[in-house]
């Protein structure tokens, strides 16, 4: 008899654990509906290049928007570069920068003396549903992007093969050139390398 009495209290053990193990898995099934899938990211760059003399001692200045606010700002030398070279630099850090803010890990490398000759590392994936608006002064380089202007000098076309390479990481993409009064910030980061 006190075998089935400690039987019987087992089962009453069993039955009670059955009982919170569904109540808990409810629990999580009833929080994991209430979770909002995050809205994805927005972001805007504002990039600009710099050179004196063209050629000559280089920089760039990057703005980078999330979702309306400030998240990065990039203003560094690059070493001696055409305007077009340093043009193209900034919209490659900037995009760069709005990877990293996905998440993504990107390293460039940077030939030395040779700003036009880089090599990107990226880790694999899309950052999907993320989408990307880019702001440059530089007709050109918006023109070659949008594949209206061929791309003829040896410089810039690795650069312009990478920008495009990080462009299609973005779920949406666009350039747009805008006149020099309108990336006034970016144009200030770029300068501001020169006296730092």
């Amino acid at each position: 008899m006190i075998e089935k009495a400690d039987k019987k209290t087992v089962a009453k053990k069993n039955t009670g654990a059955k009982k919170t193990a569904v109540k808990k898995s409810a629990a999580k099934k009833t929080s994991a509906k209430k979770e909002v899938p995050a809205k994805p990211a927005h972001f805007l760059v504002y990039c600009d290049g710099a050179s004196r003399s063209n050629p000559g001692p280089a920089s760039i200045g990057c703005v980078l928007y999330k979702n309306g606010e400030k998240e990065r700002e990039i203003s560094e030398r690059i070493g001696n570069a055409t305007n077009n070279v340093a043009e193209y630099r900034s919209l490659i850090a900037g995009i760069a920068a709005a990877l990293e803010a996905c998440g993504r890990e990107i390293i460039i490398a940077v030939r030395e003396n040779s700003p036009a000759e880089l090599s990107i590392t990226t880790d694999s994936g899309k950052a999907v549903g993320e989408s990307l608006d880019v702001y440059m002064d530089s007709e050109l380089a918006v023109r070659q992007i949008n594949g209206i202007y061929k791309v003829k000098h040896r410089d810039l076309i690795p650069l312009h093969r990478i920008a495009k390479e990080l462009l299609m990481n973005f779920s949406i993409w666009k350039i747009h050139h805008v006149p020099r009064e309108k990336n006034t910030e970016a144009d200030r980061l770029a300068n501001l390398a020169f006296s730092t």
